[in-house]
């Protein structure tokens, strides 16, 4: 087992998490792919619905694509109903939530719809745990030692606000796929989550000119205290031809489309 330290962010804040990485090896010395360094998806949020079988919940509001998956602007009339990045409806009805979680992505569908924001840990300045990390743009990976998740006030398991209790196991599975699997799992990315922009412009842009392999993360999710079923999604990255930006979501807490600040944590009183 090679364990992976795992940097996620968007253009509101960096936060840190970590990940297992399971890395499948033959008996004597095993073979470990470098998957180090920073790799970008330009869709948000860029969570892959399985081919088959249960799948995450799904944003309810929809908007058209703007832009095809080469960056190219798409004609308004013929463009697909993608997710809504700015309006945030989760589909409670969808049958991997038991009753209670359904409850709260109901609420927070239903605030969404009011136009009130509701906090996660991405408009509240917080870590991200797994696998909420994986609705952000891009990744940076480190491998070396590193496991583990907490429970925190605004801990969810994606952007709709679906709950995690302690019962909480995710799988995640890394590997590297050529381009054209790369390109077809973005075609299919493309098909649920909106891409705003031309694809240049955007702060981990992958690089148009590179043709190598992508970086493909699989990851199941359980929790017998939330879903009725373990439930499975891919994200798919390619390398990316800007350098990781500095950003931190605490020197700008104010109104990340809620009604209050991000409750960034501060102390009591001052150091010195």
């Amino acid at each position: 087992m090679i364990r992976t330290l795992l940097i996620a962010t968007t253009s509101a804040a960096a936060l840190l998490s970590s990940s297992a990485l399971a890395q499948e090896a033959s008996q004597g010395t095993a073979s470990v792919p470098d998957f180090a360094g920073v790799w970008g998806n330009p869709y948000l949020y860029g969570i892959e619905p399985p081919l088959s079988g249960p799948g995450p919940v799904v944003n309810k509001s929809r908007r058209r694509q703007t832009v095809d998956i080469d960056g190219r602007r798409l004609p308004p009339a013929n463009a697909p109903l993608v997710s809504s990045a700015i309006q945030l409806v989760g589909d409670y009805a969808n049958p991997i939530l038991k009753p209670a979680a359904a409850e709260i992505v109901k609420k927070h569908a239903e605030m969404s719809l009011a136009g009130v924001g509701y906090p996660s840990p991405r408009n509240q300045c917080w870590p991200e745990g797994v696998p909420f990390i994986f609705t952000n743009s891009a990744v940076q990976l480190f491998q070396q030692l590193a496991v583990g998740f907490k429970i925190g006030p605004y801990s969810a398991v994606d952007q709709y606000g679906t709950p995690f209790t302690q019962a909480l196991h995710v799988v995640e599975r890394y590997r590297l796929v050529d381009y054209q699997a790369a390109r077809a799992a973005w075609e299919r990315g493309g098909r649920e989550n909106s891409r705003p922009g031309q694809g240049i412009g955007e702060g981990w842009a992958p690089d148009p000119t590179n043709k190598g392999k992508g970086l493909q993360l699989q990851f199941t999710v359980e929790d017998k205290d939330v879903f009725t079923t373990p439930w499975s999604a891919t994200k798919t990255y390619r390398r990316v031809f800007r350098d990781w930006p500095e950003q931190v979501c605490a020197e700008n807490p104010h109104k990340y489309r809620t009604e209050k600040d991000a409750a960034v944590p501060t102390a009591d009183k001052p150091d010195f």
